[in-house]
């Protein structure tokens, strides 16, 4: 899903900014696929936002 998408892969120097710039492309697609499986987009978002801060 995210391969080749520098500071991915691994611990290769990506920069606080690299995963911010996924955050922002990704979490839409990632809380509407999580709403399907939660029922709640609340629920879904706080679910997303945790998973990135745990990155």
């Amino acid at each position: 899903m995210l391969r080749g998408v520098p500071g991915v892969a691994g611990d290769d120097g990506g920069t606080e900014a690299d995963l911010e710039g996924i955050f922002r492309a990704e979490f839409p697609r990632l809380v509407r696929s999580l709403s399907a499986a939660a029922g709640s987009a609340d629920l879904a978002a706080d679910a997303v936002q945790e998973a990135f801060v745990q990155a």
